[in-house]
């Protein structure tokens, strides 16, 4: 297993450069936006992305995480077959999900920004970038081919080059263009552009050959009528849910600030919203520092989980090491970038976006219990426990939602920054529930033989 744990390490190297770049990427963007549009302007856009993105988590992210494991498992069994029908019904699944996404953007998006904003522009951003949805089919297929099969190296180059496109895009919009409006269009740009580098990165990944080699895309293709779905959508829509728990928690304060600022006449609540989010992408730099390690666990134990001989009992002291190793590095981190985050919005965004290192300092603090949840998904897929995560999940972020709201209520944005904040570290209820999980098992094998493979380590 040695080789395992070395391959673990080099494709976490590999991932946290690809995590660094689009970290870096998505400040850079934020930047320059921030700097061409102005606070008014850029609390409009950001708000009208942020429905879209909820929109989207809704629908579909839960399926790529779904279809990485399915896909991982079945090439660990060298069933090459089955993993031939995941990545056909994550097809089938992925057409349906964007007609839904377009559906809902483009007719709901102008009523929702005049409902809730009161502001109908803000609504025609969703408009626009719904049809972004149509370029992560291709991508959700790659991800799935080479996280899948920890083609980390090539997922990195594919991943690099589709974040430095982004800047490029984004940069254009804002010297030709004037407003959020083709900002709009350079996202759904990057989106279309970003499909065919997925397309390129699997067809690379097939012309290697090997084992690990992805299927003809014609044969995906063919195997789409056929392909089922029942199993993938169980999978598929608890982890959706899963994931639309944590954006809600993580990002629902872009949407509550705007909304809640018409509800209390705020002049204000564009330049609020606008600073909110800034500190919302320095909290994402931040987790992308730690990122990569949740992104290499999944695959790992996947494939282990493919070979008859591994059990999720066996891999308890690997995700304790995980779990450990890259809550300690984000701690480390929070506190060691703080000087450098306030040196980012007082010089790079500049002084109008000041109280955003406020708001970020609140945020942040979820992140302390953000690194330590790096194999979570993991544990809760392989140990077949879903139905449980989700069930803490809804639980969690009920409270959590009510915790914010409150806050937002009585003391305006900087509640909701606190809110976020403390709420998100409730995700420490997980970590109780795997050890109790593994304490269980570790005890049934001091009572009996019926699970003598428990604690070791792989």
């Amino acid at each position: 297993m040695k080789f395992m744990e070395r391959k673990f390490v080099r494709d976490t190297v590999a991932l946290q450069t690809t995590s660094l770049v689009q970290s870096f990427s998505y400040l850079l963007t934020s930047i320059l936006t921030a700097r061409f549009l102005g606070p008014h302007e850029l609390g409009r856009w950001v708000a009208g992305r942020e429905i879209y993105t909820l929109i989207f988590l809704l629908l579909s992210l839960g399926l790529s995480t779904a279809a990485i494991s399915l896909y991982s498992t079945a090439m660990g069994k060298g069933d090459r077959a089955e993993a031939r029908d995941v990545l056909a019904s994550l097809l089938k699944i992925g057409g349906v999900v964007v007609l839904a996404v377009i559906a809902l953007g483009y007719g709901l998006g102008p009523w929702a920004g005049e409902q809730f904003f009161g502001d109908r522009g803000v609504g025609l951003f969703v408009r626009i970038i719904c049809f972004a949805s149509v370029g992560e089919i291709m991508r959700a297929v790659a991800m799935a081919a080479l996280n899948g099969t920890r083609q980390m190296k090539r997922y990195a180059l594919f991943d690099m080059t589709a974040n430095v496109l982004r800047v490029g895009f984004v940069a254009t919009a804002l010297i030709l263009g004037t407003g959020a409006e083709p900002v709009a269009f350079a996202f759904v740009a990057h989106a279309l552009a970003t499909s065919v580098l997925a397309f390129l990165a699997y067809q690379g990944a097939r012309r290697e050959g090997g084992e690990m080699a992805p299927p003809h895309l014609g044969e995906v293709v063919a195997a789409i009528p056929a392909a089922p779905i029942r199993a993938f959508l169980g999978r598929g829509s608890l982890l959706a849910l899963n994931k639309l728990f944590d954006a809600l928690g993580n990002r629902i304060g872009i949407i509550l600030i705007p909304a809640l600022g018409v509800a209390m006449a705020s002049e204000t609540r564009w330049e609020d919203n606008a600073a909110y989010s800034i500190a919302t992408v320095l909290t994402l730099v931040m987790a992308g520092l730690v990122g990569a390690i949740a992104r290499a666990v999944l695959p790992t134990l996947g494939l282990k989980s493919g070979e008859s001989e591994v059990h999720i009992e066996n891999m308890g002291p690997l995700i304790r090491r995980v779990t450990l190793i890259a809550g300690g590095l984000s701690f480390l981190a929070i506190l060691a970038t703080i000087p450098v985050m306030w040196g980012i919005v007082h010089w790079g965004y500049g002084a109008e976006y000041g109280e955003a290192f406020t708001y970020y300092l609140w945020i942040v603090l979820g992140q302390l219990s953000m690194g330590f949840m790096v194999a979570v998904d993991a544990f809760y897929i392989y140990s077949g426990r879903l139905r449980q995560y989700v069930f803490i999940n809804m639980v969690l972020i009920t409270v959590a939602l009510a915790v914010i709201v409150t806050a937002g209520t009585v003391f305006g944005p900087m509640g909701i920054a606190v809110g976020t904040g403390i709420s998100a570290n409730l995700r420490f209820v997980h970590l109780v529930y795997i050890w109790r999980y593994f304490k269980r098992v570790n005890l049934s094998t001091l009572k009996g033989p019926g699970s003598s493979k428990a604690g070791v380590d792989p």
